[in-house]
């Protein structure tokens, strides 16, 4: 008799909308109670119990606890948006260290053929004093 109480007055509360959600429309879009359990558990609770009877637990009640949490999407969705941020900032990360590496080679680079103009400025300068030399001698 339990059951079918609770299961009568379920049905009544799925078929109309609850007070309290109104005085929170402010807040959230209101919709009814039925669509809202039909938009966001249905579907994964009806794979859960499709998956419970095939398996039939010895406690189902905690083999739909796991179930649940386990095929929850919007954890997965957060846990997909978590790995994409991760890639990115790895990404980004490479790509400073790649053109911070570029830049340091350039700098390298770039003491390098001042040092090797200014090596053949003075051997161009020796050259011309010896020249001079030359020519006064």
């Amino acid at each position: 008799m339990t059951d079918v109480a609770s299961t009568s007055s379920l049905g009544v509360m799925l078929n109309n909308t609850s007070s309290s959600n109104s005085s929170n429309s402010s807040k959230k879009k209101v919709v009814p109670v039925r669509q809202y359990l039909d938009e966001s558990v249905v579907p994964c609770l009806r794979e859960a119990m499709k998956e419970l009877v095939k398996v039939r637990p010895e406690d189902p009640h905690e083999f739909l606890a796991k179930y649940l949490m386990k095929h929850n999407p919007n954890q997965q969705q957060h846990h997909q948006h978590q790995q994409q941020q991760q890639q990115t900032t790895t990404t980004t990360g490479q790509k400073m260290s790649s053109i911070l590496e570029n830049n340091a080679s350039e700098r390298a680079a770039e003491k390098s053929n001042d040092k090797a103009t200014e090596v053949e400025e003075r051997e161009g300068e020796e050259v011309q004093e010896e020249k001079k030399n030359e020519g006064e001698a």
